[in-house]
């Protein structure tokens, strides 16, 4: 059994222990924060982005033993057009390729499909982060575009792939 939280300060301590480098924490969370992470950025983001009306939710994960296994936000909130971002999908060193990712991720289009009753997901995904899209592609999501060198990370071009879940397809999957 997993579940998914709210993120809390006393969170932010173990998030930053497992962000080991500069291309690391470009993969998992794009420019939103600077190298090194720090204890202010992520309080800054949780407090800007997370409060009321909220155009963020960030959760962490937990298994039954209470093992903080990961992070994932729902982002970009936007209910005019009933639609997010999927973003900064975490699972922690010590629970890799134990499944929890699906696991994580179908509770968090659970939360965002049947209690917002969001209509679109979106997401970014690096096209080298072969283990992502493979789960983001067993949940469902399609590929819509390739966006060609979408970030220079020291001397390199990374591609980012934008892939797209709707409702009603993740519904008739659910019902399989």
């Amino acid at each position: 059994m997993l579940s998914l939280r709210p993120f809390t300060i006393e969170d932010i301590p173990r998030l930053i222990q497992e962000i080991p480098d500069r291309r690391f924490l470009m993969q998992w969370a794009g420019p939103l924060y600077q190298w090194p992470l720090t204890g202010d950025q992520i309080l800054h983001h949780l407090q800007n982005d997370s409060r009321p009306p909220g155009r963020s939710r960030i959760f962490k994960a937990v298994t039954r033993k209470n093992d903080t296994v990961g992070t994932c936000e729902l982002a970009a909130i936007d209910p005019l057009k009933s639609s997010a971002r999927l973003s900064r999908i975490l699972i922690y060193r010590h629970a890799r390729n134990r499944g929890l990712g699906i696991r994580m991720l179908d509770r968090l289009l659970r939360i965002a499909f049947e209690e917002m009753r969001l209509c679109r997901l979106a997401l970014n995904v690096f096209d080298f982060n072969h283990a992502a899209i493979r789960c983001y592609e067993h949940l469902g999501f399609q590929r819509e575009a390739v966006l060609e060198n979408a970030r220079q990370v020291e001397a390199e071009f990374w591609n980012s792939i934008i892939m797209a879940l709707r409702a009603e397809e993740w519904r008739k999957g659910t019902a399989e």
